[in-house]
């Protein structure tokens, strides 16, 4: 009689506590991949801000934009504002932000520009009897992209011609905006963020 045949069965275990300790080092490493591609979101809008910004107060493309029209340049003389293309006051160049998106339209990044809800220290009306002020994301939008002429019956003012001191430099956005030691500097972040987890 031959004898019994034993069966057996092999199993692998992975223990929990090991699969557990992979994924919080894969987390802790994703953790500081995300903060690094969020610093370097920031870095990037906050480049263009600053270029924007200067690209307003060293008048940096008013060579190519159209003049000023003879009744805004005598308002702005009148009214002791300056005579440069994109700037009355300065509020506009002063109110030019960057925001973390979140609560906006978008989940994730960062925005340049002027908030909804802010609005410059003084009228630039012509109609010396209008008191309400235009928000100042509006004469961004204006002065980048134009606008037609205004008839309200009680005051005139022809067309704004575009004067993009934005699309000019779109051009270059790669090379001035995700520059190279930014790149250096992220991947050696993300290496950091892979040593540190595992």
């Amino acid at each position: 009689m031959s004898e019994p045949l034993v069966k057996a069965k092999i199993t692998t275990r992975y223990g929990a506590g090991s699969f557990q300790g992979r994924t919080a080092r894969f987390q802790i490493f994703v953790k500081g991949y995300v903060g690094a591609a969020k610093e370097s979101m920031r870095k990037m809008a906050e480049e263009f801000r600053m270029d924007l910004v200067l690209n307003i107060v060293t008048q940096r493309f008013s060579g190519t934009f159209d003049p000023l029209s003879p009744a805004w340049k005598k308002w702005k003389a009148k009214h002791g504002a300056s005579p440069n293309f994109w700037v009355a006051y300065g509020d506009l160049h002063r109110a030019i932000t960057v925001k973390e998106i979140g609560v906006r339209e978008t989940k994730k990044g960062y925005s340049v520009g002027a908030e909804l809800g802010v609005y410059p220290t003084r009228s630039t009306s012509f109609d010396n009897k209008r008191t309400e002020k235009t928000a100042i994301w509006k004469y961004l939008f204006y002065n980048e992209f134009g606008r037609g002429p205004i008839d309200n019956g009680k005051f005139k003012v022809g067309p704004q011609p575009a004067r993009p001191t934005i699309a000019p430099t779109r051009a270059n956005l790669g090379e001035e905006f995700w520059t190279q030691k930014m790149k250096k500097e992220f991947q050696k972040k993300v290496a950091e963020a892979w040593m540190e987890a595992f």
